[in-house]
C-alpha cells in the first residue's frame, strides 16, 4: 500500500520562490523558511541564504495583505476601477471597449447563423427562411439595445455583493485564524491566496545600509480579480470570458513588501 503523501504544515508552503534561482521557498526548521536550493546544495547551488521567520512571513503577507485586500478599502479600491471602467466604455465612441457578449446574444446570433446556413443549404425555403431571419435578427437588435441597461443593473448588483465577497473570502482563509494548523483547511487556503497572490510569490534580497541585517522582499501579483469573481458569484452573474458583463482587465498590483 502506497503512502500517501504528507499535507503542507504551512499555509505558505509551495507559494514562495527564491527570486535567483526559482526553488521553493520551505520550512528549513520549525521556525524559518529557507530556499530549498542552498539549504541541500550549499552556495554552490543558490547563493541566497537569507532565512524569513515562518511568523514574519505569515504574518506580512497573510495578515496584513490579505486583510488588506479583503478590506472595506480594498472594496471601496476594487468598487472604483469598476465604475471607472464602465464609465470610459460609455464615453469611448471613437475606439469603444469590446463588450463582452452575453449568452442570449451569443445564442440569436448562432440562430440566424443556422437559418442563413438552411437556406443556402436549400433545406429552408428562402421565403420562409428569411422572414424567420428578419424576425430574428430585430429580436437581436432590441437585446442589444437593452445590454448597456442589463450590464449597469448586473455592475451594481456586483458592487453590492463585494462586502459579503469579502467575508467568504475570509472565512475561506480560516476566519482571519491563518495560525490553525489544519492539513485541509491549510490546502484550500493555498489554493486561494495562490489565485489572490497572481501565483508564486518570488522573495529576493533586500537592499540594507550599514549594520541592518539581512532581509527578503516578497514581490506580489495581487490580483483582485477574485474578490470580483467572488461577488459576480453571489450575486447570480455569470463571470467575465463565460458571456458575462462583467470584465475589469486591469494588469495586477504588483506590491514589495519587506519581510523583517
Amino acid at each position: 500500500m502506497k503512502a500517501k503523501g504528507r499535507h503542507p504544515r504551512y499555509v505558505l508552503s509551495g507559494i514562495l520562490v527564491c527570486a535567483e534561482c526559482g526553488a521553493n521557498f520551505r520550512n528549513v526548521n520549525s521556525r524559518e523558511f529557507g530556499c530549498a536550493s542552498h539549504r541541500d546544495g550549499g552556495e554552490a547551488a543558490c547563493t541566497n541564504g537569507i532565512r524569513v521567520a515562518i511568523d514574519v512571513a505569515e504574518r506580512k503577507l497573510l495578515h496584513e495583505l490579505v486583510a488588506d485586500i479583503l478590506s472595506p478599502e480594498g472594496i471601496a479600491l476594487l468598487e472604483r476601477r469598476v465604475q471607472d471602467r464602465a464609465r470610459r466604455q460609455e464615453s469611448c465612441e471613437a475606439a469603444p471597449v469590446p463588450k463582452v457578449q452575453s449568452a442570449e446574444i451569443s445564442r440569436k446570433v448562432a440562430e440566424i447563423e443556422q437559418l442563413r446556413s438552411l437556406m443556402k443549404g436549400g433545406s429552408l425555403s428562402q421565403t420562409v427562411a428569411l422572414a424567420a431571419i428578419d424576425k430574428a435578427e430585430e429580436e437581436l437588435r432590441e437585446m442589444r439595445r437593452a445590454q448597456p441597461i442589463q450590464e449597469e443593473r448586473e455592475t451594481a448588483r456586483i458592487i453590492r455583493m463585494l462586502p459579503r465577497a469579502a467575508s467568504s473570502l475570509r472565512e475561506r482563509l480560516g476566519a482571519g485564524n491563518l495560525g490553525l494548523r489544519k492539513p485541509r483547511s491549510i490546502m484550500q487556503a493555498r489554493a486561494l491566496l495562490f489565485e489572490m497572490f497572481g501565483g508564486k510569490v518570488p522573495l529576493r534580497r533586500g537592499d540594507v545600509n550599514a549594520g541592518e541585517r539581512p532581509h527578503l522582499v516578497a514581490r506580489v501579483a495581487v490580483n483582485r480579480n477574485v474578490l470580483l469573481e467572488a461577488a459576480a458569484s453571489a450575486a447570480g452573474c455569470v463571470k467575465c470570458g463565460s458571456g458575462g458583463v462583467i470584465c475589469i482587465l486591469h494588469t495586477p498590483d504588483f506590491i514589495d513588501i519587506p519581510l523583517r
